[in-house]
């Protein structure tokens, strides 16, 4: 129990349910139905108990709340993606039938509600990705008379993310050396170019073999001087596409391949 201004809240906790962990518990001779069928008994039997310990919170006077860091069907990651096998996936109906006055959900980084509110990932309060362009905030959650009342999201100005793009592919008279001025001027996305105060991602294309010319040490400290909060680096090899040909696939050794690729490639 904890103790509040308006009286004391039952906090019940549900910790990630790995199926993995519980597929592990299963006889070796188990068969994948059966597996599955343990594992969602597990599961309901988890939230049965959740259900209880609501109850008796309530007879104690108190209010209580559901934390559960898992997933939820119907719920997505910022990207749109949604994931299935993980873990178990409880629906909002599971969630609802528990008795909580509010159920506060975590491990999705975009916030989204259920049930009016009284369902919902408040989301991450910091941009953790380049995927996360949504706003980033809080929840204030009103709770009366024991009753769920309303859920109020709260926006945090989080840091804004940033993406340069350049092209190195063409030789080593291309690439940036530290003391010339990094060309900042390349595609962007983002609300801004400015690297001031953002999460920064410098993404360049290079050829395999000049990818030791590359000074990423200084390209990020060019960075951070200009003010970026923080730099992430990737090389993308431009790779050569490899040529085949009748004359090639014939070659009787090595020196007569060699000699068609040549005469192929004009190198």
């Amino acid at each position: 129990l904890v103790r509040t201004r308006a009286g004391y809240a039952g906090i019940i906790a549900i910790p990630w349910f790995s199926r993995a962990y519980m597929a592990a518990q299963a006889d070796a001779g188990a068969s994948i139905d059966d597996i599955t069928r343990a594992v969602n008994a597990a599961a309901v039997k988890l939230l049965d108990a959740a259900g209880i310990a609501a109850e008796e919170i309530k007879a104690a006077g108190a209010i209580p709340i559901l934390l559960h860091h898992g997933e939820v069907a119907g719920a997505a990651y910022s990207s749109g993606f949604r994931p299935f096998g993980e873990t178990v996936c409880y629906t909002v109906e599971q969630l609802r039938e528990v008795g909580a006055a509010y159920v506060a959900l975590g491990h999705y980084h975009a916030a989204q509600e259920w049930e009016g509110g009284r369902i919902a990932y408040a989301g991450s309060i910091e941009r953790r990705g380049f995927g996360e362009p949504e706003v980033k905030g809080w929840r204030l959650v009103e709770i009366e008379g024991g009753e769920f009342k309303s859920n109020t999201f709260v926006e945090l100005p989080a840091r804004r993310i940033v993406l340069y793009e350049t092209d190195w592919s063409e030789g080593e008279h291309h690439i940036w050396r530290p003391g010339e001025a990094l060309n900042l001027r390349a595609p962007v996305t983002g609300d801004s170019p400015d690297p001031s105060g953002a999460l920064v991602r410098f993404r360049y294309r290079v050829r395999p073999e000049d990818m030791h010319l590359v000074d990423e040490d200084a390209i990020r400290r060019a960075l951070t001087e200009a003010g970026a909060h923080e730099v992430t680096i990737e090389a993308v090899p431009e790779v050569t596409a490899r040529v085949r040909c009748e004359e090639i696939r014939e070659a009787s050794g090595l020196f007569e391949e060699l000699l068609a690729r040549a005469e192929v490639t004009g190198k």
